[in-house]
């Protein structure tokens, strides 16, 4: 480890700095979610870089020299996209959050006491990767940005699988009904790549934000809302779960039948009306702009409230969301929840749920 001292800068200037970073860090992570839809918008590119650009340049002011190394390195990445030479993508994306939260990280601690510990080794192993991806040829980049991600955020090389016994435990204790759907449900994990593990992530998840919460709902109702939801959308056409490029209008419409589908199959259990609401509810929005009925508010089962909030952050931070086959880093995902809470979800959910996945 290696300290940073903080030497001849006033309380004042760190607190001006710190202001006007936060401002900078809430700007850019905006400007990368917007360039992941529009990823050669020139604006937006040069809008990140300048972000970046100042926060550096600020840096260089109070002499803050272990982030000034890191942010020049992460400028040169940006400048090379910024002038065509490289492809704005999610993992740059990624890549760019997660040094800046690094920063973040760096500058409470100095805020806080003037000092910071850090790890000056990691630090350099870092500012090398990126130079790798800069210098090299621009076929071995992909694998030098992934080596990169994995430094940055080592829980994005992937999950232990749950044994046998740990499959078995979460449906324990409950009737045969949920058992047999719960191993139907387990085969529907190898119809595609990218749902290998999902089923109990996200009955795990499920139950935890539950529990954290006032007026829970039966435990067997929610595992069998989301044994029953992958088992309809099992039922959709291969090429379609697998198809890499966006859906076209009618193919989205095809894809929204699983929600029909898993209504029909939860009604054939009669004690699980809890489960018909989750799944008859879990794609409508608070605003109204959901499907199939354009529910509002409190009118949303709150079963599928948080269904839908599990949902969302599984596909963010595990990458099934077809262009991207890895996991993606947690802050992404409180980034991706937050943005889209008073209009696609429940504020007081999300914050549970903060609590529910915080380390």
């Amino acid at each position: 480890m290696a300290q940073f001292q903080a030497e001849g800068i006033d309380t004042d200037s760190i607190q001006d700095f710190i202001a006007e970073y936060e401002d900078l860090y809430q700007a850019a992570e905006k400007t990368i979610l917007d360039l992941e839809h529009h990823p050669e918008d020139s604006e937006l590119l040069n809008a990140l870089f300048r972000a970046i650009h100042t926060i550096k340049g600020n840096c260089g002011y109070l002499a803050i020299t272990p982030l000034i190394e890191l942010l020049q390195e992460l400028e040169s990445l940006l400048h090379l996209i910024r002038t065509g030479d490289m492809v704005f993508s999610p993992l740059v994306g990624d890549i760019t959050l997660l040094i800046m939260d690094r920063c973040s990280t760096f500058l409470a601690q100095l805020q806080q006491y003037f000092s910071v510990n850090y790890d000056a080794a990691l630090f350099k192993l870092i500012e090398t990767q990126l130079k790798d991806v800069f210098t090299s040829a621009s076929e071995l980049r992909p694998t030098f940005l992934s080596h990169l991600l994995m430094t940055l955020d080592p829980s994005t090389v992937g999950d232990v699988a749950l044994t046998d016994t740990q499959n078995s435990a979460l449906v324990n204790g409950f009737s045969d009904d949920l058992q047999f759907v719960y191993e139907a449900a387990l085969t529907t994990q190898n119809r595609t790549s990218y749902w290998h593990g999902r089923l109990d992530r996200v009955i795990s998840l499920l139950l935890k934000l539950n529990d954290s919460i006032e007026n829970g709902l039966d435990h067997e109702s929610l595992i069998a809302a989301v044994c029953i939801h992958d088992i309809s959308m099992a039922f959709l056409p291969s090429s379609l779960l697998n198809k890499p490029e966006q859906l076209t209008q009618q193919e989205f419409l095809q894809m929204r039948e699983h929600v029909p589908l898993a209504v029909r199959m939860a009604k054939n259990f009669q004690y699980w009306d809890q489960t018909r609401q989750i799944l008859e509810d879990h794609h409508e929005h608070l605003d109204g702009s959901g499907y199939p009925y354009g529910k509002q508010g409190a009118e949303i089962y709150i079963g599928a409230q948080m269904l839908a909030i599990v949902h969302a952050y599984e596909a963010i931070t595990h990458g099934y969301s077809r262009d991207i086959s890895r996991k993606r880093p947690l802050m992404r995902a409180v980034m991706e929840l937050n943005r889209h809470i008073d209009y696609q979800f429940n504020r007081s959910l999300v914050e549970a749920f903060m609590k529910v996945i915080r380390p």
